[in-house]
This record gives C-alpha cells, sequence and structure tokens, in this order.
C-alpha cells in the first residue's frame, strides 16, 4: 500500500470526523447536559448513514483492485477510523460516544484448482462409461428395480447423459418444473421441427434458471435465464412411467432429491470401477460430479456433437434461449399478430462530414439540444474559505435558492412548451425535487452535487434524444435507460483510458458502482414521489456487472412484413416514396449480414470491392463478386478493431435481394464517377437518413406486426443474422428449414465459402465454423457473439444430439406402462412416443397460425439516373443507352457551337462528332471545378413538362447565344447571310426580344440564390449592331456560376425533342 494512498485515507477520515465534531458541538451548545435518549438515536442514525455513503464511495474508489489490494485499503481504513473514533469519544466524554466500530469479515478462498488435461481425460473415460452402460441397462429387462426412486433416478440419469443438462442450477429447476407438471398431468413444450410427417420430431421445453450475473428475464428481483431443454425419448418414457405410478397407488411422499435418486439408480447397475467412482464423486461433490459428462455425448459416433456445442449443453457458454412470448415467432413462417395501425413519421436528413476519431463529452452532447437547459447553466462557484462558517452557510443558501429559482422558471415556461421540451423541463424538475429532497436528510452540498454530477447530464440528454415523456414510461422502458446511464459511464471511461492510460480512473462519484447507487436512490425517490413502476434491475442491494441479454429474432416471415409496411409508409406520406429504396436495402443487409446501423448507413462505395464495376460496360458485364469492406472511414468508427472485416454478399442476398442491390449500386456508381464527393452509397440527394429517423420508422414499423411494448429495435435484425448463420453453419436440413427461408443449396454454397472445399466434406466437426462465425460478426471470440447475439445454439446443439436407437424389453413395457407388447422382444421407443397417452407432454401454450413466406415483399423503386449521369455513363462507356447517346451528341454540337467563333453557324444536321474535340468535356470539368455538377443547386427542380416560355428561352440559347469565359455573349444585329436574312427573326428587333424571352424564361427556374447580370455594351449605330453579355451570380459570395447554369440548361435543351 503506497505512502500517498495512506495519506489520502487519513486526510478523508480527517474531514468527515471534522463534520461529526461540528454537528456534536452544535448539539451541545443547544444542550448543556448529556444528550436524550431521543436525540442520540437520532446522532446515531445520522453518523451510520453518513459512514454508509463515505464507505459506498470508498468501496467504488477501490472496487478494480485485486481482492489481496482491497483487503489492505480495507483493514488500513478500520483502524483508523477506531483510532479517530477513540479520539473522539475522549473529547466529549459522557455527552455522546460514537458507537460504530466497522469490522468488515474477509473471507479469505482457497486458490483455485485448475483441472488439468489428465484430469478432464479422466472424468471424459469415467463418463463415457457410465453412459454406455445405462445405454445397455435400459436395453435390458429393468423390470424388477422399478419403483418410484429409481425412476426419478433414471429420468435425471437421462436428462444428464442423453440430453447434456448437467448444470446443478438446471438440475434443480428441471426438477421442479417436471413434478409440477406431473401433477397437473400438463407440460408446456414445442417441437422442433415444423411439419407433422417427420419420423423423429423432438420435444423442446423452456426452462428458466436462476443466474445471479446474466439472464434474459427478470421475475421477484431475481434475474433468470432461459434455455432450451431436449426431452429425449428415454425421459419421456419415464415422465409417463412416473404419472402412471402417481395416479394409481398410495399417499406415501416420494423422495425425488436428485442426488439420493441418481445414487439409488446407479447401485442398480453393474458396480464396476468407475460407477463405484462416480457415486463417490456425486457424494462428495454433490451434482458437480457431472461436470464434464458432455464429453460423453461428443464420443458417441452415432451423434454428431462438437465441443463448442457440447459446452453449450453444459452451460460452460453463456448464452440464452428466446422466452416462451418471443419463440412463437421464431418460425419461418410465423404470422404477425395484429399490431397498431401505421402513422406518418417526419423525415430527418442530414449531411455528414468527416469527423476525427475523438471522445465526446456529455458536455458535447448537451450542446446539441435546441432547448436551453437551464439546470446545467455556467456558474462561476463562490470560494468557501475555511473556517468560515458564516460564507459556508451564504454559500449553500445561493446553492439552494438557485434551484428555487430555476424550479420556478420551469414551472411557468412548462405551461408554453411543445412536447419535446416539455419531456425535457419534467426531468430537470424531477430533478430538482431529488436535491431538496437530499437536503431534508441533511446532506452536504458538496455531496449533492457529486450525486448530479454523476448522471444527471446523461440523464437528460438520454430523455431529449429518445424523446421520453417520462410519465408514460414502463418497467422495461426504465430498464433499459438505466441500463444505457451506466453504459454511457463505462464507455467514455473506457475511451478515456486508451486516450491517456497513464490517466488513473479511480474516482469514486465518476465509477459504475457509484452511479448505480446514486440511479438507485434516484428512482426510488421518483417511485414514492411520481409513482414511478419499480425497476428490478435496481432491486440488487449492490451493484454487480450484471449482464441482460435482450433476446430478439426476426424471422423471415416477419421481416417481408417490414417491408411491406415500409411499402405502405410511402403511400401514407409521399415524401418517403424517394427514401424507401435505400431503406429497405439498408434493412436486408443488416438482416442478412449483420451490419450494425452505424455501420450500414455510413458505407461509401469505397468500402465496395467489387472488380466488375471497373470494367467498360455495365450494362455489359454482370456483378458476382460484391463485397463490403466494413473499415473506418470519414463519416464513424467502428466500434471495435475486431469490426474491420470483408463480407462477400452473393450468398447471404436471395437472389432477387442481390439483383436488385446490384442494380442500385451500378446507379449510384454512375452518380458517384460523375460526382465524387457524392460517394455515401445510401446518399439521396446530399443526404442520408438520421440515426434517430431510421430507428423510429423501424420501431413503428414493428409496432405495427408485433403490438405495443414489443421489445425489438434495428438492432434486432442483427440478432437475427447471426442467429440464421449459426443455423446455416451447424443446422440439419429440417432445423433450416424450420427457421430460416434459404434452400440447401444456398446452404451448400455458404458453407464452402466459410469452410473450404475440403474441410467441406468435414464440416460436422470441425471447430473454426463458430470462430468464422464470430469473425464475421466482428467479435473477437466466440463467446461473445454466443452470450450477446446467438440465442439457437442449444436448438442447434439438440439438433446434433437426436438419436432414434433407443430399445426396450416388453416386460419392462408392460410393468411400467401397463402396454402388451406383441412376439417381439424388444420394442422402439419412438414408435410408443406416438400414442395418445404421451400427448400431455406436448401442449403449446401460446400456438399462432402460419403462413407461406411472402417472397414477393421486397418490391423496390428502381433508383432512377438524372439525364446528365446518363450522359456521362455513355460518355465513359459504362452504360448503353441510346437515348443518352442522341443527348450526348447533341451536348457535344452546342458546345462547339457557342465555344468555337468559327462554329457558330455550324448546322446540326451537318454536325459530325469528333472524338478528339473537348468542347463538352472542357465545359463539363470547368463545372466540376465550381463543385455544382448537381442542378438542384442551381436550377429549381421542374416536375411537369417544361411551359412554352421555357422552351422559346431554350432555342433562344441554342440559336443565339456564344460563350465567352464566365458569360453568355448576345451579338444582336443585321445577318449577311441570305437564308437568314429572309426571316423575320434576323432584324434587330426581333433578337433583342428574343433576348428578353430568354431573361423571363431562364428567371423562371433559376434558384431564388442566384441572380442574373446584364451588361450593356456600346453599340455601333452605324452597323446596326448591338452587344448584351448575361452572367449569373451566387448571391452569398457573389460568386460568377455561368458555366453551371449553361450546364444544366444544356441538359434540359437537348431533351427538347422539338427543337431538333
Amino acid at each position: 500500500m503506497h505512502k500517498k494512498d495512506k495519506e489520502l485515507i487519513q486526510s478523508k477520515l480527517n474531514e468527515w470526523f471534522k463534520g461529526i465534531r461540528k454537528k456534536l458541538n452544535y448539539e451541545k451548545n443547544l444542550t448543556s447536559s448529556q444528550v436524550r435518549e431521543a436525540q442520540q438515536i437520532q446522532l446515531d442514525q445520522l453518523i451510520q448513514h453518513q459512514w454508509e455513503s463515505f464507505r459506498e464511495t470508498f468501496n467504488c474508489t477501490i472496487h478494480k483492485f485485486s481482492s489481496t489490494e482491497r483487503r489492505e485499503y480495507i483493514e488500513y481504513l478500520e483502524e483508523e477510523f477506531a483510532q479517530y473514533a477513540d479520539r473522539l469519544n475522549a473529547d466529549y466524554g459522557e455527552f455522546y460516544k460514537i458507537k460504530i466500530r466497522p469490522k468488515t469479515k474477509i473471507v479469505v478462498l482457497p486458490p483455485r484448482k485448475i483441472e488439468s488435461t489428465a484430469t478432464r481425460a479422466e472424468a471424459a473415460e469415467m463418463h463415457i462409461h457410465v453412459y454406455k452402460k445405462l445405454k445397455g441397462y435400459w436395453q435390458s429387462n429393468f423390470s424388477e428395480n422399478v419403483d418410484e426412486e429409481s425412476l426419478w433416478g433414471h429420468l435425471y440419469l437421462s436428462l444428464i447423459y442423453f440430453s447434456g443438462c448437467s448444470s446443478p442450477d438446471m438440475l434443480s429447476s428441471l426438477s421442479e418444473v417436471l413434478q409440477e407438471a406431473l401433477s397437473k398431468k400438463s407440460l408446456e413444450s414445442f417441437r422442433l421441427y415444423q411439419g407433422n410427417n417427420l419420423k423423429d420430431n423432438p420435444i423442446i421445453l423452456h426452462l428458466k434458471v436462476k443466474n445471479d450475473s446474466y439472464g434474459n428475464d427478470f421475475e421477484k428481483d431475481q434475474l433468470y435465464q432461459w434455455a432450451y431443454v431436449y426431452l429425449n425419448p428415454w425421459t419421456q418414457f419415464f415422465l409417463q412411467a412416473l404419472s402412471l405410478r402417481m395416479g394409481s397407488h398410495n399417499d406415501k411422499e416420494t423422495n425425488t432429491d436428485i442426488k439420493h435418486c441418481i445414487l439409488k439408480s446407479l447401485s442398480h447397475l453393474e458396480q464396476t470401477e468407475y460407477v463405484i467412482k462416480l457415486c463417490s464423486l456425486l457424494r462428495k461433490k454433490e451434482l458437480n460430479a457431472f461436470q464434464f459428462v458432455q464429453m460423453a455425448l461428443q464420443f458417441d459416433k452415432e451423434l454428431k456433437l462438437d465441443i463448442f456445442l457440447g459446452n453449450v449443453l453444459a452451460q460452460n457458454i453463456n448464452t440464452v434461449a428466446l422466452r416462451p412470448q418471443e419463440h412463437i415467432f421464431l418460425s419461418a413462417t410465423a404470422a404477425a399478430i395484429q399490431g397498431i395501425e401505421l402513422k406518418n413519421i417526419k423525415i430527418e436528413q442530414e449531411q455528414l462530414h468527416a469527423k476525427e476519431d475523438e471522445l465526446v463529452s456529455i458536455n458535447e452532447k448537451l450542446k446539441s439540444i435546441p432547448f436551453k437547459i437551464q439546470l446545467f447553466e455556467n456558474i462561476q462557484p463562490e470560494l468557501v474559505q475555511q473556517g468560515g462558517i458564516k460564507r459556508y452557510r451564504e454559500h449553500n443558501n445561493n446553492f439552494y435558492d438557485r434551484y428555487i429559482r430555476i424550479q420556478e422558471e420551469l414551472e411557468q415556461k412548462f405551461l408554453q412548451a411543445n412536447s419535446e421540451e416539455k419531456n425535457l423541463i419534467q426531468a430537470q424538475l424531477r430533478l430538482i425535487a431529488w436535491v431538496f429532497h437530499l437536503r431534508k436528510k441533511d446532506l452536504k452540498v458538496a455531496s449533492i452535487t457529486k450525486y448530479l454530477s454523476c448522471f444527471a447530464k446523461d440523464f437528460i440528454f438520454e430523455v431529449w434524444f429518445r424523446k421520453i415523456d417520462l410519465d408514460k414510461l414502463s418497467e422495461e422502458d426504465y430498464t433499459d435507460l438505466y441500463q444505457q446511464l451506466l453504459w454511457n459511464c463505462r464507455e467514455r471511461d473506457e475511451k478515456a483510458k486508451k486516450k491517456d492510460e497513464a490517466k488513473s480512473s479511480r474516482k469514486g462519484h465518476n465509477s459504475e458502482a457509484y452511479r448505480f447507487g446514486r440511479i438507485k436512490a434516484f428512482h426510488a425517490f421518483c417511485c414514492e414521489k411520481f409513482k414511478t413502476p419499480e425497476v428490478k434491475l435496481l432491486k440488487q442491494t449492490k451493484y454487480k456487472h450484471m449482464q441482460i441479454t435482450n433476446a430478439r429474432i426476426i424471422s423471415p416471415s416477419m421481416f417481408n412484413k417490414m417491408l411491406s409496411q415500409l411499402d405502405l409508409l410511402g403511400n401514407i406520406n409521399q415524401s418517403w416514396y424517394e427514401h424507401i429504396t435505400p431503406l429497405k436495402l439498408i434493412y436486408v443487409l443488416s438482416f442478412r449480414l449483420g451490419l450494425r446501423l452505424n455501420e450500414v448507413r455510413c458505407l461509401t462505395l469505397e468500402d465496395v470491392i467489387c472488380p466488375e464495376l471497373t470494367y467498360s460496360n455495365l450494362s455489359k458485364n454482370k456483378l458476382k463478386n460484391i463485397r463490403l469492406c466494413i473499415q473506418n472511414n470519414p463519416y464513424r468508427r467502428l466500434k471495435t478493431p475486431n469490426a474491420h472485416r470483408q463480407l462477400p454478399i452473393r450468398h447471404l442476398l436471395m437472389k432477387k435481394e442481390f439483383e436488385i442491390f446490384k442494380e442500385f449500386l451500378k446507379n449510384r456508381y454512375i452518380q458517384w464517377k460523375n460526382n465524387k464527393n457524392d460517394h455515401l452509397l445510401f446518399n439521396h440527394k446530399g443526404q442520408v437518413l438520421t440515426e434517430s429517423c431510421i430507428t423510429q420508422v423501424t420501431s413503428t414499423v414493428l409496432k405495427t406486426i408485433y403490438g405495443e411494448n414489443h421489445g425489438y429495435s434495428f438492432h434486432s435484425l442483427r440478432h437475427s443474422a447471426a442467429n440464421m448463420l449459426a443455423i446455416l453453419l451447424g443446422g440439419s436440413p429440417n432445423l433450416i428449414h424450420t427457421y430460416t427461408d434459404y434452400s440447401m443449396r444456398q446452404v451448400k454454397n455458404l458453407r464452402e465459402l466459410f469452410f473450404g472445399q475440403e474441410a467441406y466434406l468435414q464440416q460436422d466437426m470441425i471447430q473454426h465454423k463458430w470462430r468464422a462465425l464470430a469473425s464475421w460478426m466482428g467479435h473477437s471470440s466466440i463467446e461473445q457473439t454466443a452470450s450477446n447475439y446467438c440465442h439457437v445454439l442449444e436448438l442447434i446443439a439438440i439438433d446434433r444430439i437426436i438419436n432414434s436407437n433407443y430399445m426396450i424389453h416388453k416386460q419392462v413395457l408392460q410393468k411400467c406402462l401397463g402396454i402388451e407388447a406383441d412376439n417381439d422382444e424388444f420394442k422402439a421407443i419412438n414408435n410408443l412416443l406416438k400414442i395418445p397417452e404421451f400427448k400431455w407432454m406436448c401442449i403449446k401454450k401460446n400456438e399462432i397460425k402460419v403462413q407461406k413466406t411472402v417472397s414477393a415483399a421486397l418490391k423496390v423503386k428502381k433508383v432512377q439516373l438524372n439525364p446528365l449521369d446518363r450522359i456521362m455513363a455513355v460518355k465513359e462507356r459504362y452504360l448503353d443507352d441510346e437515348q443518352a447517346k442522341l443527348w450526348l451528341r447533341r451536348c457535344s454540337f452546342l458546345s462547339k457551337k457557342w465555344i468555337e467563333p468559327k462554329s457558330f453557324n455550324l448546322d446540326y444536321q451537318d454536325f459530325i462528332p469528333d472524338e478528339n474535340e473537348i468542347f463538352f468535356d472542357d465545359l463539363y470539368d470547368r463545372c466540376k471545378k465550381l463543385k455544382l455538377i448537381q442542378p438542384k443547386e442551381v436550377l429549381i427542380a421542374i416536375k411537369e413538362e417544361a411551359d412554352d416560355i421555357l422552351k422559346q428561352a431554350l432555342q433562344v440559347l441554342m440559336t443565339d447565344a456564344k460563350q465567352r469565359k464566365n458569360f453568355l455573349h448576345f451579338q444582336i444585329r443585321e445577318s449577311k447571310q441570305e437564308n437568314y436574312a429572309k426571316s423575320n427573326t434576323d432584324s434587330i428587333q426581333s433578337k433583342e426580344q428574343n433576348v428578353k424571352v430568354f431573361i423571363t424564361g431562364v428567371s423562371r427556374v433559376l434558384e431564388k440564390t442566384v441572380m442574373i447580370d446584364i451588361d450593356d455594351l456600346a453599340s455601333d449605330s452605324s452597323k446596326k449592331e448591338k452587344i448584351q453579355r448575361i452572367s449569373f451570380i451566387r448571391k452569398e459570395d457573389n460568386k460568377n456560376i455561368t458555366l453551371a447554369v449553361l450546364l444544366h440548361l444544356m441538359i434540359m435543351a437537348v431533351q427538347l425533342e422539338e427543337a431538333w
């Protein structure tokens, strides 16, 4: 223990005892004699409360230390406390004596014993031996040993050795569930596969297991982990035998203790060395004796259980199953329930800018809120001099006066505020009310300030960002909110460490554990004051690093329903029409590839790896090898270094989805070639949908499918991809057909992609497929993927251990079930399970109707290239477009006519295009330098056909204009050519009128930010000549943008068929 740390502890204790002495001096002045009993109790409670607060802060400070360091610090603190307490008691004598003497009982655990390889191998050999003995014994005539306790023991052993349920907690929960099922003669479960004509369709039981640190459900202040349990044929047989026994014989209570019953069952086996050893271990280690039992299943040649899935069954790897209410939607053909009606949603877009990878502080986040946050106004703190009690009290009064003033202002402001601002005001008022509540508990101003600083700003930001109305929040919403507050603290702490590794992060009031305590206290106050619902997450006595997984999977049929709902959104609000296609493709990439929202939203065309895109003619070359390179780019930073990955998409996307994505990619690539700044893949007119907008759309669409309080989000698409990939890589054809919409041909191609062609031949047992799955999802290990995303791993493991070769002796069948067998000595159990007596073991509580998957849901609008993009694509030979070729010829003609002086009188019919002439190229390149390639930046959009005035203006531009430097040159004089002299339009008056028509027509389509500058030059009356120069100026910076306007007017002119 460092000397500085000792000095710090002493100074903090000294400060704490000074506060106690001040309080005692104050009480002593009021009461000269010995303190009264009631007053003494009040002082005891006050000191106890302040000590608990001090100790909690101390524990938060050292919670990341090693156990040895924590023990040393705690012992030193308590020794110093005792010395300070003795001195205080000596000074105050009989008036008051401090009674608390903290003494933490520290349990020193023995060093952890790590099982050696030899020990594991020996345990595996023992379990394999017992596994074979059980199979042999149950297939023999054991009718003499079928008393009720033995049947219970056989039941437990069948679950352990044939279903892989070796966890003590799981066995304990199973025992309770099965006993209740036997008493009710009803067991809620489901069939693993879809279809009634399958020979073997296993029964799966949903099981809820207690777990203190990992799970996906809360009930009665307890965290639970849901699991899938395989009711193998032996288990069903023994259950039916017990069911008949319980309904027929005396009232004598049977001992169903797991250990007792298993020992009794094992006593009927041949007492070999390994059986005796297992019984000995069972008495010594209890149910932990079955620690490596999954190895017996792994070494069974008839099964195909690999090491990873064996550890999943043994609960050695954290993973949760879906809760029953979510599992009913898991089938690939599950139908949606009646949800709410889809409503209009406001479009929110943003123009992304390159950003540096830097830590965003909460103060910077608060600046993004468009409302004034009065609770955190910048006020210079007053300096409090030591020993100045008057100044100290004045500081405290100013502190509370400020909050009183803010409270009054907010209450008045609340009456006229809109809904978003009301949410913010409501959150601030609750925090202020909590401040006054803490004041009543005699907390110091410094402590209250620390309490607020640890979570209040994050709380305010989340209320605004999520558009939260605190009065309407459910328990689940509060849980999500508080988990986000804790996560924000941890994330900033980790990023700060990476930025400055030498920086210490042991401040108590900034730690996650300290924040948890303050949030817990704040919510308890809100429950009492504002009647908010209680949150089970906050009911634990102290903070634990608890992982609560939000297990949600969207099935293929539900996903198609989501896409269909997006079409309805476009019908409700026409402004959504242009965004539906990019949004659908965002959904598809996330659902099929498992991309995070920020990863897919900020994809750029540089992130798409496709060699065929570099070919000269995109219309003839088919795009096959498309990869998405998920990497850091100027618009987003990946979550972790492991998130850097390359994903080939051909085998993961459905055929129609892939074709639509290819067409969308081609058109976006052509647009990008014309404008290199337009390189975001899902960019629309320079902007992309905001994260909050996509999140809101997703939540609303999901409400129409699942109803209110569904718990699904955009991130559920990533969960779905992880689970579908796990099934595709490790599932049987029956499992794949039940839970995915992929064909076996697609599965074969996908497995060859992941495993390689040679490893594909050994696909059942190879282990690197799970590592490949983790890499695909951007995780460092498969354990991370399993614990956070994969909720069907137990189903995949069960799919591997199904075995139909279970035979039973006819005498056992007659003794246990009372069924007379035929002449065959042995009968297959699987055939017995189909009789009506066994139906009570598979009762579906929440069965839903199924419907065929709607494969046509992905109906998207084809991305339309604008005329300029089509022209440039033809010029660069990316596109074969006859109409665009004609437009390109006309552009080349006009460019030459306007720019080259000797070609002004050139006739279009006599024009022969020359590839060596660069008039059009030069005009286009000069406009690119102006960064005004997009017509919307200079001209307004014309939704209908051009009117007559605009058509006349374009004809004047084509016939009379010349382009000189950065202006349009109109030379008005009588023509010397005969064919022009005969026409009325050659008169000076007519040409002057033409220029006016041009100015009038163009003015109608110019943006308001652009003005026309007309310069009348000196005229020569003798030659009857006038010259006008017209230029186009951008108002904001007075920049000449004539070339950009000319280019876009040219594109309009070449489409005017009657002019040609």
